[in-house]
């Protein structure tokens, strides 16, 4: 199980062209070698944020960083996570979301 909180979506302080999302990803238990941000528009386009390791020896949790295309300002996407090979819907609740890993996989990405 994942979870992601303080997503904000802003345009750079640097150019009209940097739009991004950022927040935090957290894992509850466990080791992940390899834990990613998934976000997919109505369109099915998608943008994915770097890869990081969570728990085990290291952090649980860590920021997370998609760049969309401008044209995505606004529009709230569909967020998901991968853990290692598996990527899992976040449900959202409040102000974060949970990747529930009893929840299907799922398949396209």
């Amino acid at each position: 199980m994942a979870y992601l909180s303080g997503i904000e979506c802003a345009v750079g302080d640097r150019s009209e062209d940097a739009y991004h999302c950022n927040g935090n990803v957290r894992i509850s238990r466990g080791s992940y070698e390899e834990v990613q941000v998934i976000t997919r528009y109505a369109d099915n386009n998608t943008f994915k944020s770097g890869i990081v390791s969570l728990g085990g020896n290291g952090p649980v949790s860590q920021p997370f960083y998609v760049f969309p295309d401008p044209k995505y300002q606004g529009i709230t996407p569909a967020y998901f996570v991968r853990l290692d090979r598996t990527v899992y819907p976040v449900v959202w609740g409040g102000n974060g979301g949970t990747a529930w890993s009893n929840l299907p996989a799922d398949k396209q990405f």
